[in-house]
């Protein structure tokens, strides 16, 4: 099936999601009514992203994969929330619940399968990458801003505990992406703006413009301040960032 066709598909479901179960945190009456009509449990939740995926539990050994979907939602509270939903025909069913705080850790396998650790391991595998990354890098980036401690991020790009300290992780995508890449040859990545590589600082008014005050003037502070930025630079364009070198270390000869 075509990224179109699954894209379209995503919002059909989507679509269902918020008549049956999902109905918005500002429903109304005649909406939770309706829902409810059909046999369902409706929840005063808004849908934030779907992804319909086939799921394998690992605490349960070797068995068929089971059609499920998987969604993030917000309340009115502004909690989010990470659901299991599985479909009987048409009819929606949430099985599971979790909050931000339940993600331990999250691991691509590959661009279409990637694993998360809830209460226990799950392994979920979509036919379309774009819908999986883009699935992840929410996941990622609610679990980063709103939970209490950021999970574990691994076979990730900028998965780095480094980059969960920054408070971002950059562009989330799996590594095999950028090892394919590699062997077809070295990815070039545009300038950095303004960086001067021959004096390792930014030059002229973009130092004095971009480079956060708290970092001016302090030398080694200015350095860790401009290596952060370059290695979320590259990383968004698709470079591999464990190439790069601390200031002040000289590269590993091979």
């Amino acid at each position: 099936m075509s990224s179109k066709a699954e894209t379209a598909k995503a919002k059909a479901i989507a679509d269902l999601l918020r008549q049956q179960v999902f109905i918005g945190v500002e429903a109304s009456n005649a909406q939770e009514n309706a829902a409810k009509s059909g046999g369902q449990q409706p929840r005063r939740e808004r849908l934030l992203n779907v992804i319909s995926v086939m799921e394998r539990d690992n605490a349960k050994g070797s068995g068929a994969a089971k059609p499920r979907l998987l969604c993030i939602t917000v309340k009115r509270n502004r909690k989010l929330r990470l659901h299991k939903v599985k479909m009987n025909n048409t009819i929606a069913e949430i099985s599971k619940t979790w909050s931000m705080d339940d993600v331990k850790a999250i691991e691509f396998k590959e661009p279409t399968r990637f694993s998360l650790l809830l209460n226990h391991k799950y392994d979920f595998s979509s036919s379309d990458a774009a819908l999986v990354e883009g699935f992840v890098q929410m996941l990622v980036g609610f679990c980063n801003k709103y939970g209490i401690k950021p999970p574990r991020y691994i076979n990730t790009v900028s998965g780095a505990p480094g980059a969960v300290s920054m408070g971002s992780t950059g562009t989330v995508r799996p590594k095999s992406v950028f090892n394919r890449a590699a062997q077809q040859g070295p990815q070039v990545v545009p300038p950095m703006p303004g960086y001067d590589p021959s004096r390792g600082q930014m030059d002229g008014s973009m130092a004095e413009s971009q480079v956060r005050p708290r970092t001016q003037g302090r030398g080694p502070g200015d350095q860790s301040a401009l290596m952060r930025r370059m290695t979320k630079y590259v990383a968004d364009h698709g470079g591999d960032v464990s190439a790069l070198v601390p200031m002040g270390m000289q590269p590993v000869e091979e």
